[in-house]
């Protein structure tokens, strides 16, 4: 009997959530929010072991809405290292799929400017590429705008490495040339390059 109920207090533990610098609960890491807590026991309740298991997790990144959904999936994803037979019953729950939003954020990066969409698509549409190529950007500072036009000249640059013949068509629209315009630096006793602050005569 003994053996019996130190085998249940072991299994009665409540959920715990590791952050990588001290473990602390899932309700005090969640801030006690019904929704997040709920989100992280949804794989555990599906298959009915809501008590049976400690999960440890790591969480980094985005807000706790976000991290409360991620560990939702990972939490589905271990269980079903557990036993395959999980897997049915889980995906039911669409619990094994990631967030698709991801994927729409990066449609709309440029949030449906057509002046910027089309900026982008100058270099492809020039050659008559429109639909013969992926592209895959990294791009980082100044504003979309900037972005945009940073974005053209690197597909017009990487088309040129398909084939030396682009050179001509793509020079004769400009796709080739850097705007080598930058922000003017800020000067001393100056608000920014040419702000003055405002003249007091006494």
């Amino acid at each position: 009997m003994k053996a019996v109920e130190r085998k249940m207090s072991k299994m009665m533990r409540p959920l715990r959530i590791l952050t990588g610098v001290k473990g602390r609960f899932f309700k005090e890491y969640l801030q006690g929010n019904p929704l997040w807590l709920q989100y992280v026991k949804v794989p555990s309740v599906t298959l009915g072991y809501e008590n049976s298991y400690d999960v440890f997790v790591k969480a980094h990144g985005g807000g706790l809405s976000g991290q409360a959904q991620a560990i939702t999936l990972g939490v589905a994803r271990a269980l079903l290292k557990v036993s395959a037979d999980h897997r049915s019953p889980l995906k039911k729950e669409g619990l094994l799929t990631r967030d698709a939003r991801v994927v729409e954020r990066k449609k709309e990066y440029l949030q449906g400017n057509p002046l910027w969409l089309q900026y982008v698509k100058v270099p492809s549409v020039t050659l008559g590429y429109e639909n013969s190529y992926d592209v895959f950007v990294k791009a980082h500072g100044g504003g979309l705008s900037g972005q945009a036009q940073a974005i053209t000249l690197g597909v017009a640059r990487a088309l040129l490495k398909v084939s030396a013949d682009h050179r001509s068509p793509l020079k004769k629209e400009g796709l080739l040339t850097r705007d080598a315009r930058v922000v003017e630096r800020k000067k001393v006793g100056l608000k920014k390059a040419r702000k003055a602050p405002q003249f007091s005569k006494r």
